[in-house]
């Protein structure tokens, strides 16, 4: 049975284990950004594969982690992921990439373990990425408002060069 480690950008979710997107899709192994992927796995010292997967279906909007026994899946939605500039998708794969070390009980809130995900991403990307990535997790009105974006940005601010 498959771990499931559902760290959506914006909360948990729980993923069935199967090889087809919503509504029947067949999800996408990518390629992209091998490279990045390759370079944190290193840096972490991963000891399993870690593959990008695309999800079909305007439900499965922006990202999510799943962890196997043998495997991290970094499960991105498609339409969202080739939308983003090139910088931004690096961000995500390793905002995602980040949750490998950060989950409970290494944090002990999901605000932390997203936050240490976004450090990671600025780590890779810049502050200034991960800042523009945040602000188009979601389109409701209240995300730019709310305590968790206050509290990451906050963190990704005090990243970024005074000027």
């Amino acid at each position: 049975m498959k771990a499931i480690l559902g760290f959506l950008v914006l909360g948990l979710v729980l993923l069935p284990s199967s090889s087809a997107g919503q509504n029947g899709a067949p999800e996408k192994r990518a390629s992209h950004h091998s490279d990045l992927i390759e370079k944190i796995s290193r840096d972490l010292k991963v000891r399993k594969g870690v593959e990008l997967v695309l999800q079909p279906g305007p439900l499965f909007p922006s990202a999510d982690f799943h962890e196997s026994e043998f495997s991290y899946d970094v499960l991105i939605g498609e339409a969202f992921f080739l939308d983003l500039p090139e910088a931004e998708q690096r961000a995500l794969i390793a905002h995602e990439m980040g949750h490998i070390i950060f989950v409970p009980p290494v944090c002990t809130d999901p605000i932390n373990c997203q936050v240490g995900a976004d450090l990671i991403a600025a780590l890779y990307t810049s502050p200034e990425t991960v800042i523009g990535l945040l602000g188009k997790l979601s389109s409701a009105p209240y995300w730019t408002e709310s305590q968790e974006y206050r509290i990451r940005l906050e963190h990704l601010k005090r990243l970024m060069p005074e000027q």
